[in-house]
């Protein structure tokens, strides 16, 4: 998909090339509401298997080119191999109710940190996530 193409996307608001980084350009787009609590709030709280499932699986990849599944989606999931590996490998047992991967570090997540403000409703956040636990 070219840049014209995008932004033609009805969430698309515009692009910038960051200082002293001109080999970059950054598309800002609106995140609808909605998506701020089931994807990116639990995403910032490192609570991956809250995530929207159906947002999981039809934008994850669960396979890569080889045909082995990606490890990511593994996290979302919390496949039991993830699990496994935790235990048999690095000797650290996680209980059921732990999400099986660390909170992201907003640092290397989120460009120009912590100038960027990102807030939610932790009461609707506890409510449509409520169904997952």
């Amino acid at each position: 998909m070219g840049l014209a193409a995008i932004k033609l996307h009805p969430q698309y608001r515009d692009q910038y090339v960051p200082s002293g980084k001109p080999d970059i350009t950054h598309l800002v787009f609106d995140i609808p509401a909605e998506a701020k609590q089931t994807i990116v709030a639990p995403f910032l709280l490192g609570k991956y298997s809250l995530i929207d499932r159906k947002y999981a699986e039809e934008k994850f990849n669960k396979l890569n080119d080889k045909g082995e599944t990606v490890g990511n989606y593994l996290i979302l999931t919390k496949d039991p191999r993830v699990l496994d590996y935790w235990l048999h490998v690095r000797d650290l047992y996680i209980p059921e109710d732990q999400e099986v991967w660390s909170k992201p570090e907003k640092e290397f997540e989120i460009y120009n940190y912590p100038t960027v403000t990102f807030s939610f409703d932790e009461q609707k956040f506890q409510s449509c996530t409520s169904e997952f636990k």
